[in-house]
């Protein structure tokens, strides 16, 4: 059962690092990824744990949401859905991964997946 659930975590990580329907590319830059943490953390979790702590350390808990009382609007913290925290947790690492300076994404997702799991996220 626990395979299945990394399995479709990872479908989604691939489907939200895609961009221009290269599937093939954003499989491989995720499983390249993917192998570099492994090697840097040494064994110490599977690959399914790697990407399944840093989904978790990344995922928000708390969002912000307008609320409208009469001719006010209020900003509400709201309880951040378990789907939509890893849909955001995913977007998150992502987006890190692109703005960390240097070449060849794989590398720079694997700093960005390592940092999450590590808790050093911004």
């Amino acid at each position: 059962m626990v395979g299945v659930e990394q399995r479709t975590q990872s479908k989604k990580f691939i489907h939200c690092l895609m961009s221009g329907g290269e599937r093939r590319r954003a499989e491989r830059i995720f499983d390249t990824a993917l192998e570099k943490v492994y090697r840097k953390i040494r064994g110490a979790a599977t690959p399914g744990q790697i990407l399944s702590g840093a989904i978790e350390n990344a995922r928000p808990w708390v969002e912000i949401k307008r609320q409208r009382v009469g001719t006010e609007i209020y900003q509400v913290p709201v309880p951040v859905a378990v789907r939509r925290g890893r849909m955001l947790a995913l977007r998150r690492i992502i987006d890190g991964a692109c703005n960390i300076p240097g070449r060849g994404m794989a590398s720079k997702l694997a700093k960005a997946i390592l940092a999450a799991y590590r808790n050093e996220f911004e």
